[in-house]
């Protein structure tokens, strides 16, 4: 969950302002816009989904034991 954080998403949204930038002067492709748009989308997906699995696997835990940790 750190590495989407802290790697992952800000890199693909930074390739996503990179190829923003030089599809404004014309030297990248639209094709290669959306595919680091998809990327970033991809990347914030994966973050979503390994949030959504930790609280999953910290509720079982609680269920398990039968008491709040928090």
């Amino acid at each position: 969950m750190r590495l989407l954080e802290t790697g992952l998403v800000p890199q693909a949204r930074q390739s996503l302002e990179s190829s923003r930038s030089g599809y404004e002067v014309d030297k990248v492709d639209f094709l290669s816009l959306i595919d680091s748009q998809v990327d970033l989308l991809a990347a914030e997906l994966s973050l979503v989904r390994a949030v959504a699995d930790r609280r999953a696997a910290f509720a079982a835990l609680e269920a398990a034991l039968g008491e709040s940790l928090r």
